[in-house]
Formats: structure tokens, C-alpha cells, sequence
């Protein structure tokens, strides 16, 4: 006698079988998500990391060191008023270079076009960051330089946030302290 399967029992197969599915679709949606976030939050620390140890580098060989808030503009060019913090000073190679916040980003300005981003035609800021990147915060903090004893110290604090929608925006913030290589003494 050839008996085949109930109703009942390819009914609970189906429901076992659509269980089994809507789990291992749930978790690789949920897999696939996290790698999407992953991606951001390395982009975010990639281009900031890259951003800092290129100001680091120029910073800790200049001179001159001097901080404005609110204005900033190249020499000779028009002010933005868009600029939260500017922080300008002359690198080894003896260049005027200044850095500012502008429209998301952080730009430099070099009297050569020696910056990180080559310009052109050396008279306009370029960005540093990545397009991927929008820098919120930047603020430049100068201690110690002509006005006491100390060796002269660049805070930097800065916020980059990945233009992502949440959950896969990435927010970073950062705070280091930059020093002279060579004393003023």
C-alpha cells in the first residue's frame, strides 16, 4: 500500500521550512547592515587618521604659529565667513600655509600649492578630506607660542561624520595635541 504525505503533515513541513528561511534571511540582512556601517565607520576613521597625521607632519616642522577665529582668508583673496577656526603658520620648507574649516571639509591653503591636495593654481583653498567625510567641528587651540616659556602646542579637536542616514552614519570625534620638534630656545 503506497501512502503519501497528510495535509497536516506537508503543512507543518511548509511552516518549518518558512521558519527556517525567514531566519537565515533575517540574519543576512542583519550581516549585510553591519558590513554597510563597518564600511563607514573605517571610511570615517581612514580619512580622518590620514587628515591629522598629514597636519601633524607639516605642524610639528613649522614656525610662526598663529590662530584666528572667525575670518579667514587667503592672502590677498576674499574672507570667508564660513570658517570656524583658521590656524596658519610657515612649514620647513619655508611656504605660508593655513588651515581652515570651509563647507564640510577641512582645506589648506598653501602660498606654493604644497599642500596635502595640490591646488592648481595655488590660490584657492583644496579640501583634505574625502567627499565621503563631513567635518562638523574643527578647532584649532594654540598654546605657548610668544607668550610664555612653553613649547608651543596645537590642539586640534574635530568631529567628521560619514553623510550616511542612520543607522550607518558614523560620528568621530578626535582630539590631539601637536608639539614643536624644535625648541624656541
Amino acid at each position: 500500500m503506497n501512502r503519501g504525505f497528510s495535509l497536516f503533515e506537508v503543512l507543518v513541513a511548509i511552516a518549518v521550512f518558512s521558519v527556517a528561511v525567514l531566519s537565515a534571511v533575517g540574519s543576512l540582512v542583519v550581516v549585510m547592515s553591519s558590513q554597510k556601517k563597518a564600511f563607514f565607520v573605517q571610511t570615517n576613521q581612514d580619512n580622518v587618521r590620514f587628515s591629522i597625521e598629514a597636519l601633524a607632519r607639516e605642524i610639528r616642522t613649522g614656525v610662526g604659529y598663529q590662530q584666528a577665529t572667525g575670518y579667514c582668508s587667503t592672502p590677498g583673496g576674499p574672507s570667508d565667513p564660513r570658517g570656524e577656526s583658521c590656524f596658519q603658520f610657515v612649514n620647513a620648507q619655508n611656504q605660508q600655509i593655513i588651515y581652515k574649516w570651509s563647507s564640510d571639509s577641512l582645506v589648506c591653503f598653501s602660498s606654493n600649492a604644497q599642500c596635502i591636495a595640490k591646488s592648481t593654481d595655488g590660490a584657492a583653498f583644496e579640501p583634505i578630506t574625502a567627499p565621503e567625510v563631513n567635518v562638523e567641528v574643527l578647532k584649532f587651540v594654540l598654546t605657548g607660542e610668544n607668550i610664555d616659556n612653553f613649547q608651543p602646542r596645537v590642539t586640534l579637536i574635530i568631529r567628521a561624520v560619514t553623510p550616511a542616514v542612520e543607522p550607518r552614519q558614523s560620528r568621530l570625534d578626535v582630539q590631539t595635541t601637536i608639539s614643536k620638534l624644535k625648541t624656541d630656545i
